[in-house]
């Protein structure tokens, strides 16, 4: 069954599990597509990007990563319009390319939010240890940090620490809020990102003030190594920060809960790269400005920055803090909430077991899948330091765009007919989507390339032994698919 399609019937036919309750407007949309990418690539990841890789023009990285979003946004947008009743890149796959392809990219998908999920959460615990030491009550350094970590030539190095403990408080916490219901969850959401977002407004209007524009020389330090500075530093620490802007894809994965997907999805994709666009570059280059770059290396990098101010920008401080306690846990659950909706699909496509789908009688949510999902991504944030697990969450999304750009092009030469209520201009759009998405990934470092070899590895592995002693759950799902035209050859 690698090639047996998916199927882009209507919602509601005979047969169908109870579903997910529709409650999200296009306002509930943008906040989780703003709130899913606003976290740990600013606040925590901005820093190391700019001290090992990019310098001051770690704000080009995130212009170019926010240019190539739109190109990656806009398939998605004629995806998600031309099959709502979807999870996003997965089902998008599977209608396009059959289930083997879908599950790959069901699995990157998987990384991707896991990742995402762990990295913010361990960037939080930076700053909530942070906070707590300020009021003396300090956490020990054992089970505040992660027990490895590795440095810039990819030598892993052990911290001495047993695990990191807040931010494994944290997904658990968060996970609490995703199994609550969906419209509940957007609503806190939006509570929160008001804080977030408002707290980067008055570090980038008043943190201008202090700028010392020496800071900013060399603005592209010279190339020390491949990726590292010059402009292959410049694209490397694109690639890496390509995973703050995966809102718009934990949009796509909201379509079944969407009053009106077919409207709403696409006007929410492109309104949270424009959001996160003119962010994350203001904010970049207020940070460069404030201190020397190579003082940022360090998963708090705003209260470096701010500190380095001197007094008259110190106030500033408090905000951030209690910004990043209070507002990078939304990323935490709009990845939780994504992560565990894209099982869902998977589930009731037969990918994956059948608890996956299973709905709590009083929420709609799926707590089984929900909980699983938190567990696994506590264990990474306990284990793992930020630069491996944000590598890993942006290559696994670059792999999920790559393919859902591809089937824009296979169907719209396979199936002409078919209504398209969002579509890109022209095919031109997804084929520079494939090649700037290429041109991110190739500038990653190799051992992220080898250790997402590994995971798509175990997912194909995974793949196979479930078909082989899961045989009649997934006949049963495959069964119900409707017939597209076939794939091209593998």
């Amino acid at each position: 069954h690698i090639f047996r399609k998916g199927t882009m019937a209507k919602e509601g036919e005979d047969g169908k599990p109870p579903e997910l309750k529709k409650v999200l407007g296009p306002i509930d949309l943008v906040v989780i597509g703003v709130a899913g990418s606003v976290g740990a690539g600013v606040f925590a990841f901005s820093g190391v990007a700019a001290a090992r890789y990019a310098g001051p023009a770690v704000v080009i990285s995130y212009l170019f990563a926010g240019f190539c979003a739109l190109f990656f946004c806009a398939p998605y947008a004629e995806m998600a319009a031309m099959i709502p009743n979807s999870a996003g890149a997965c089902s998008f796959a599977t209608a396009a390319f059959g289930r083997f392809l879908g599950w790959l990219v069901g699995w990157s998908l998987i990384a991707e939010y896991m990742f995402a999920a762990s990295a913010v959460s361990i960037a939080w615990s930076a700053y909530f240890t942070g906070l707590f030491h300020q009021l003396q009550l300090d956490i020990p350094h054992v089970i505040a940090t992660s027990p490895i970590d590795y440095d810039q030539d990819s030598n892993i190095l052990l911290t001495g620490a047993w695990f990191n403990l807040p931010a494994v408080v944290l997904i658990l916490l968060c996970s609490g809020v995703v199994m609550v219901g969906a419209k509940e969850f957007s609503l806190l959401t939006a509570i929160i990102l008001s804080v977030k977002v408002g707290t980067l407004i008055l570090f980038v209007l008043f943190g201008c003030m202090f700028v010392n524009p020496h800071n900013w020389d060399p603005f592209i330090p010279p190339e020390v190594s491949f990726g590292h500075f010059g402009w292959t530093g410049v694209l490397r620490a694109s690639s890496l920060t390509t995973f703050a802007f995966i809102g718009f894809d934990a949009i796509a994965t909201a379509a079944k809960e969407s009053l009106d997907p077919v409207k709403d999805m696409p006007t929410a994709m492109f309104a949270t790269i424009g959001i996160c666009i003119v962010l994350y570059s203001s904010v970049s280059l207020v940070l460069t400005g404030l201190v020397t770059y190579t003082a940022l290396a360090e998963p708090d990098p705003l209260i470096i920055a701010a500190t380095a101010a001197g007094p008259g920008f110190s106030w500033i401080i408090p905000f951030i803090q209690v910004a990043v306690v209070v507002g990078l846990p939304s990323v935490v659950v709009v990845s939780l909430f994504a992560m565990s909706r894209v099982l869902s699909v998977m589930a009731e496509d037969g990918l994956v077991p059948s608890f996956f789908s299973t709905l709590h009688p009083s929420t709609r949510t799926p707590v089984a899948g929900t909980a699983v999902c938190a567990v696994a991504a506590a264990a990474l944030s306990a284990l793992c330091p930020v630069e491996i697990i944000a590598e890993l969450a942006s290559i696994g999304t670059l792999f999920a765009i790559i393919t859902v750009c591809a089937a824009v092009i296979w169907l719209r030469q396979s199936q002409p007919e078919r209504l398209r209520p969002f579509a890109v201009p022209t095919i031109a759009v997804p084929v520079l989507g494939i090649l700037l998405a290429l041109v991110q990934v190739c500038f990653m470092p190799w051992i992220t390339w080898a250790r997402f070899v590994c995971w798509m590895i175990a997912g194909a592995a995974v793949y196979w032994g479930r078909s082989a002693c899961a045989g009649a759950e997934g006949e049963a799902a495959a069964a119900g698919y409707e017939a597209l035209p076939d794939a091209p050859p593998p």
